[in-house]
């Protein structure tokens, strides 16, 4: 008799599996991107003792004294790897589907145990 793999077991090749695609459908291009980069380099004068300039730096209306950014102040998305890109958005549904399949399996065998003690299994 051949016994079926245990659904624990499936879950996870599942999610390592979604995980490799998605870091393989992002990573050798940002991989060559950053290894064809050039490195920035120090300047050649040494450093000088002068102060820095002290500019005042601008700020959205109503933003004074406030050290948080406003909603909608960012930038959209560009490449997948940046805030609220699609990686990262397939990242947040991978855990949450992780943990409620972590919760979804305590409550299962919570009542499985529950019924056999109770002698309905």
């Amino acid at each position: 008799m051949r016994t079926l793999p245990r659904p624990g077991a499936l879950l996870v090749a599942i999610v390592l599996g979604l995980l490799a695609a998605v870091s393989t459908a992002a990573g050798p291009a940002a991989a060559q991107t950053a290894s064809t980069a050039p490195l920035p380099t120090a300047p050649a004068s040494p450093a000088s003792t002068a102060p820095l300039p002290t500019a005042p730096r601008p700020t959205a209306a109503g933003a004074e004294g406030n050290s948080l950014p406003r909603p909608n102040s960012g930038a959209e998305p560009q490449a997948s790897g940046d805030r609220g890109g699609w990686a990262q958005l397939v990242l947040m549904v991978l855990v949450f589907a992780a943990v409620a399949a972590v919760i979804g399996r305590i409550a299962w065998a919570t009542s499985k145990r529950t019924r056999a003690k109770a002698g309905g299994v």
